[in-house]
């Protein structure tokens, strides 16, 4: 690790060889030292050794361009400097893309009504849940012979599946819920309820009384409201503990959920 004015003097041959092979050990090595070169050109590069940081001067020779972080131990980049422009051909990427906390993918101004950290996409991820029926007065405790749900997020949306049925209920009581979402839904103004999102109903099975239709996302909570339509044209209305089976292999129903989060 050396670093070289790469001028190369008047001197006899002894010197003369000395001096150019410190010259050419500075340029193999990148000019590596804990601080900048004293004497810098134009394009040339400078490995700072304190940082493992990799360095370019820029074409007027008055600054440093960051390239990379490398990391010493693991023998990789560790991260990129500056900001990465994609030109029309694109970029080919091996391996994963790995983004700190709290960055993401910023796809610029859309021209529509959100702010600038509403184009960031800062979040994706694919996961499982379990979803449960609970009375909203009582909770209750209920046995399952059937409880799976998959979610993926990307964003704040979130698309929740599930199948569930039940083998027995207990201590149900008030109106009928799914509960155990994988993220809280966003808290909106009050009074807007189900503008976060709501449940399709695919199919319904050995229910007791009335069927699932439809429902949609309580804010600030983990659930969703249940409800039915008892004829055409009719607005819904919210089931009841009373509109379940009560015997095994009961209440099988299949849905897909859409709904916001809060981040």
């Amino acid at each position: 690790m050396s670093q070289h004015d790469l001028n190369i003097a008047n001197q006899g041959f002894s010197a003369f060889r000395t001096d150019l092979n410190n010259a050419l050990v500075a340029l193999g090595g990148l000019q590596s030292g804990n601080s900048a070169p004293a004497t810098t050109f134009a394009n040339m590069f400078w490995m700072e050794t304190d940082t493992n940081k990799l360095w370019l001067r820029n074409e007027d020779n008055d600054a440093w361009i960051e390239i990379f972080t490398l990391d010493q131990v693991n023998d990789k980049i560790a991260s990129i400097g500056g900001v990465i422009t994609l030109t029309s051909t694109g970029i080919d990427v091996t391996g994963d893309i790995v983004l700190g906390t709290s960055n993401g993918i910023d796809f610029g101004d859309a021209g529509g009504s959100g702010t600038a950290n509403s184009n960031l996409l800062d979040d994706y991820e694919e996961g499982t849940w379990t979803p449960v029926f609970e009375g909203t007065s009582d909770a209750g405790s209920n046995t399952y012979d059937k409880q799976l749900g998959y979610y993926t997020k990307i964003g704040n949306l979130v698309t929740a599946t599930l199948r569930i049925r039940t083998d027995a209920l207990s201590g149900m009581t008030g109106n009928l819920r799914l509960a155990g979402l994988p993220f809280s839904v966003r808290n909106l103004a009050a009074g807007f309820d189900g503008a976060a999102g709501g449940i399709v109903v695919h199919q319904a099975n050995t229910f007791g009384v009335n069927y699932p239709t439809s429902g949609y996302v309580v804010d600030n909570t983990s659930t969703v409201l249940l409800s039915y339509v008892s004829a055409i044209n009719a607005d819904p209305t919210s089931l009841t503990i009373a509109d379940l089976g009560t015997g095994a292999n009961a209440n099988d129903m299949m849905a897909t959920i859409t709904y916001l989060t809060a981040t």
